[in-house]
């Protein structure tokens, strides 16, 4: 069965590590600039695929239909201040290509994926950028809270492409009821 892990800081190195985000925190240096002093940190920019879009995306999937990927960033805030059911994000390890093959194969297994139940609100984990080419997916679970929303922002004319999961849509629902039923 898939693991579900809160974010923290070793789940975050992590991602980070595996290449699957970017951080969009400020620079040290931000924080140390001399008096009188202002200064830009442009995190990431892309100008391949046209101008830039901010979205709110509110979800209420109760596992990812479908694994999407893009060719550029993928900016996530997660601001909210409600109380809301929680918001998990799937990875898929592999690339485009490997996924396929194995999906099609009907090999993907629990190893090939992370779930992470992301935090809102948080200094540290709450922005971020999914990396270019990443397959994910977000979802939540049933529940009487608000749905989660998340802030997007990515290229006006960036492509997503869809990779149906749904043959392995158990794998999803299952991590959630198991980290459900342990509350």
């Amino acid at each position: 069965m898939i693991q579900i892990c809160k974010m923290n800081e070793k789940v975050w190195n992590y991602l980070e590590g595996k290449g699957l985000i970017s951080s969009v925190r400020s620079g040290n240096d931000l924080y140390a600039m001399a008096d009188d002093r202002a200064q830009v940190e442009v995190v990431l920019e892309c100008n391949d695929h046209g101008g830039n879009k901010l979205i709110n995306v509110g979800m209420n999937l109760l596992w990812p239909s479908m694994f999407h990927h893009h060719p550029a960033h993928e900016e996530v805030f997660l601001l909210s201040g409600r109380d809301t059911k929680p918001l998990y994000i799937a990875f898929a390890f592999d690339g485009l290509a490997d996924f396929v093959k194995k999906r099609d194969r009907r090999e993907l297994k629990e190893s090939d994926f992370m779930i992470v139940e992301m935090l809102y609100d948080h200094p540290g984990f709450s922005c971020f950028a999914i990396n270019p080419g990443v397959l994910h997916g977000e979802f939540t679970c049933p529940g009487e809270k608000a749905n989660p929303v998340l802030i997007v922002t990515e290229p006006s004319d960036m492509a997503t492409d869809l990779v149906d999961i749904s043959g392995i849509k158990d794998m999803f629902i299952n991590a959630v009821k198991r980290t459900q039923e342990a509350v």
